[in-house]
């Protein structure tokens, strides 16, 4: 799905998007276009590469927009890449006031 794509889902009377892990959108332009809920992702190979300041970041940049929920996941992958702290940091920043 492309941005242009957005208007049509109250159209066909969807009441909640998920985009996954879409390259064509961002979290900000479903908050500018979207008049149903949505909720965002943080997929466990970004959450990999980021450090705890930056998984915090995406936590507070994301909640702004007003995403009806937020979520990540735990896999094997994250698993293998010694991930599960960055986890419980994720968890943490909704939590901790942002400084």
């Amino acid at each position: 799905m492309s941005r242009a794509h957005l208007p049509y889902l109250a159209k066909a009377k969807i009441n909640h998007f998920q985009p996954s892990v879409s390259p064509l959108l961002t979290c900000q332009m479903l908050a500018e276009d979207l008049t149903i809920d949505y909720d965002w992702l943080l997929p466990t190979f970004d959450l990999i590469a980021m450090d705890d300041a930056q998984i915090e970041q995406w936590v507070y940049d994301t909640v702004s927009t007003g995403v009806s929920s937020i979520r990540t996941q735990t896999d094997r992958y994250l698993i293998e890449h010694h991930g599960v702290e960055k986890v419980f940091t994720w968890l943490n920043a909704f939590v901790k006031p942002e400084s």
